[in-house]
């Protein structure tokens, strides 16, 4: 990594960066059949779902104040291990329970390559490059829901058994350990070669600076606006991650290996809003960008909720205006992560920790209330991007009206 050129930066780093969403992509054609397995309702199977993200937002604030005081390495390593036991964990779970709780692990294990990845690239790049860098990382990301609720299903299909995915899982983080280990330097800048620590620095996890820097990132208004746009985002996704295999699988009778090819559809789109998001930052700004992503999400949830009403539940129904708001979500999703963390190099860590917590964290709170009632179609999907999206806009809207 010692020309820090993006290419190579982001092949050592993509094992990582891709590991926590095909973690979760991977087993979603399964939750039918967990909750049958289990005989629990669906409602508690979806814990399975959200706790690994609960898991992964919890963890990053004990990541990244680790990865800033003792180094991305050793964290990004002990975190991909963490991963890799607590999927063989997953595998052998012998109730739902202890199911949930070994997911919980596995998100604390994914928690870390998240939060080492965002802050390596806060570290070895400027300002006005981390937006696109961000955005092909999310250009990455988008390759797991494109194959991974594909090999989910054919898994399923093949093993007659859930279990297989997270044996899977378990042999691809050891494609992460490896890139790691033998490829990746220190990046922090307080630990490259040639600088010390004070020597009772390592001693104590100096409280005063951690809670100091968390002060510092969650009372920037800077923060907590790209954060939100974040979180509105991710919350679509992860709404249409854990209803779709409902209405799909169950409420359209969609097998559970076709249903990967109709979630790689809609990842396909996510996957062009975060290649054409640079170009567009280039042209008209990081914020009008957001703002576009913003507006597309609006479109897609007034369009889906239309067409639900007067057509009732179908598979175009779904999956059309979908690709709308998920397209709009990858056009968004770099520029705000970039955004958030712009002021932060010096904690990059801990923004991270912060970024990631609440970004996952809440996603995750809201996407549980909303499971609790009775899925029958794509509406409550609809309302809640539309809500979303409009907040948006009205924050984006203030912020460039701001700066005019």
């Amino acid at each position: 990594m010692q020309k820090h050129t993006i290419a190579k930066v982001l092949s050592i780093l993509a094992p990582s960066i891709v590991l926590r969403a095909f973690a979760m992509d991977i087993f979603i054609p399964c939750l039918p059949i967990v909750a049958f397995d289990f005989n629990v309702p669906f409602s508690t199977a979806q814990w399975v779902l959200s706790i690994f993200f609960i898991g992964a937002g919890l963890g990053q604030f004990v990541m990244g104040p680790l990865a800033d005081l003792y180094g991305r390495r050793p964290v990004i390593i002990g975190s991909v291990v963490l991963f890799a036991i607590s999927s063989i964990l997953c595998a052998h779970s012998t109730d739902i329970y202890w199911l949930i709780f070994a997911r919980f692990l596995q998100g604390l294990g994914a928690c870390g390559t998240t939060v080492v990845t965002m802050a390596i690239i806060r570290d070895l790049y400027e300002d006005h490059v981390t937006p696109r860098v961000y955005s092909y990382t999310n250009a990455i990301i988008s390759l797991a829901p494109i194959t991974a609720p594909f090999i989910g299903g054919v898994l399923l299909i093949t093993t007659g058994t859930w279990r297989s995915t997270f044996y899977f899982v378990a042999l691809f983080s050891l494609l992460s350990l490896a890139s790691n280990y033998f490829y990746l330097t220190e990046t922090n800048p307080r630990l490259k070669k040639g600088l010390k620590i004070p020597a009772n620095e390592h001693m104590i996890l100096p409280k005063v600076k951690v809670i100091k820097g968390y002060k510092e990132i969650l009372t920037s208004k800077a923060f907590l606006g790209y954060i939100f746009c974040a979180v509105s985002g991710f919350t679509g996704l992860f709404l249409f991650f854990s209803i779709s295999a409902i209405l799909l699988i169950q409420k359209l009778g969609i097998r559970p290996d076709t249903y990967g090819y109709y979630f790689g559809l809609n990842a396909i789109t996510y996957l062009i809003g975060n290649l054409i998001s640079p170009k567009l930052q280039r042209m008209f700004g990081v914020d009008r960008v957001i703002q576009i992503g913003s507006a597309q999400i609006v479109i897609g949830a007034l369009l889906m909720l239309a067409i639900n009403l007067m057509f009732g539940l179908s598979v175009w129904g779904l999956m059309v205006p979908t690709a709308v708001f998920t397209s709009g979500v990858g056009l968004m999703f770099g520029p705000c992560v970039a955004s958030a963390m712009r002021s932060f190099k010096h904690i990059a860590g801990m923004a991270s920790a912060c970024y990631g917590a609440i970004l996952y964290g809440g996603s995750s709170l809201l996407v549980l209330a909303i499971m609790q009632l009775q899925v029958e179609s794509s509406a409550p999907l609809a309302v809640t991007l539309l809500i979303m999206g409009s907040l948006n806009l009205l924050i984006i809207r203030s912020k460039l009206a701001v700066q005019k």
